[in-house]
């Protein structure tokens, strides 16, 4: 498989270095992406500021991890758990609206050969990795490719989609 990876922090879309997945323990269902946010092209990472200071990533200040667990219908939120209320909706709203441009990406998403084999991809994915008997830079790979992101992102938005409408009841 061929990932496009760009060397230098230029991208289009405010969101590079997008890597994802879904796992199931037969009881349980992990739906898991992780990127981070920019202001080049759009001013992604200025509108997620005020939320990433309630929510700071653990490993990089520009990066935003979310997730959701099928068995107990919860999410969280750069390793936080995110309640499905009113004083979340402003996040679940700019979540599902990254999500939409994820899903709809055309081409591998933007993605930085400092990222993929440095610290924080091996941090962030490298549990997932151990667990697999498949070489390190094909697993990490597949991880950020464009299939996988997107199908997670679709995945995460229609979920998102359902958990909002049961909240206002639609």
């Amino acid at each position: 498989m061929d990932l496009k990876i760009n060397s230098t922090k230029n991208n289009f879309t405010g969101l590079k270095n997008v890597g994802g997945f879904g796992i199931s323990n037969g009881i349980d269902v992990l739906h898991f992406l992780n990127f981070e946010l920019t202001n080049t092209g759009t001013k992604d990472l200025a509108e997620f500021e005020k939320i990433l200071k309630k929510y700071p990533h653990p490993i990089n200040k520009n990066f935003i991890n979310f997730c959701h667990l099928t068995k107990d219908d919860t999410y969280s939120f750069n390793g936080k758990t995110l309640e499905v209320c009113d004083k979340n909706l402003e996040i679940f709203e700019k979540i599902s609206k990254l999500l939409k441009r994820i899903g709809q990406y055309k081409e591998n998403m933007p993605l930085n050969k400092d990222y993929l084999y440095g610290p924080d991809a091996q941090a962030i994915f490298g549990d997932i990795i151990k667990t697999e008997r498949i070489p390190y830079d094909k697993q990490i790979r597949e991880l950020h490719s464009k299939d996988m992101v997107k199908n997670v992102s679709i995945v995460l938005k229609s979920l998102v989609k359902k958990t909002m409408a049961k909240y206002f009841e639609v």
